[in-house]
């Protein structure tokens, strides 16, 4: 059974981080642009968010109120999410993505106090607690499902069996009172001839007082 993944919408996204759905928007562009990370899209081709997408997109502004837009772009973000797996990012990335290499205006130096920061860590933990949450909310929702599925099964199973007692009972009542109903007819026949021997024996013996034979 697949897992039910709830989207929303650029100005959704836009509001719960607090950004511009414009710059939102560019962000979104620079990173296909680049190869880094793809959005679902709609029927209509408007951008669709995941808990994932928003991950990555929190990660950009919490990294850019960090060290600030001017020194970092969004291009070096994207190369840095691109060529860095292990920071947790899960990137939905095209079949002809090739390596970039790092990007000369993100140093070794940046990259390395970018993991110990602290609000690298702050995020990190949040995005594994919010994962960890999801987890479990759909570890919930499928059990759920399981057992929900299982009480239908179950009272399928019980209804189905009564039926069958039901109908057994029936068949077996309809036998006796068929049953009762011929012994009935039996009766009222063998009566019925009974009635019909005294008669004429009644009969007999009138004629023979009546003319003394």
């Amino acid at each position: 059974m697949g897992i039910e993944v709830n989207y929303l919408t650029l100005g959704a996204v836009a509001k719960r981080l607090d950004v511009a759905a414009t710059t939102l928007r560019d962000w979104a562009n620079n990173l296909e642009d680049n190869g880094v990370h793809y959005l679902e899209r709609s029927n209509r081709g408007e951008r669709m968010f995941d808990e994932n997408d928003i991950a990555i997109f929190q990660f950009m502004k919490q990294y850019k109120d960090g060290y600030g837009s001017r020194r970092v772009t969004t291009t070096d973000m994207a190369y840095f999410i691109r060529d860095h797996e292990e920071i947790g990012l899960l990137c939905r990335k095209s079949d002809k993505l090739e390596p970039s290499g790092r990007h000369p205006n993100f140093t070794e130096v940046d990259i390395q106090n970018l993991m110990v920061s602290d609000r690298f860590l702050q995020l990190m933990e949040k995005l594994v607690t919010e994962s960890q949450l999801k987890l479990v909310s759909d570890t919930e929702k499928r059990l759920e499902e399981s057992e929900r599925k299982m009480a239908e099964g179950i009272t399928l199973q019980v209804e189905e069996r009564v039926k069958e007692i039901l109908e057994k009972q029936e068949e077996k009542t309809n036998e006796l009172l068929e049953k009762r109903m011929n012994q009935v007819d039996e009766w009222i026949a063998s009566n019925r001839e009974l009635t019909k021997a005294i008669q004429e024996e009644r009969n007999k013996g009138f004629f023979k007082r009546l003319f003394g034979r």
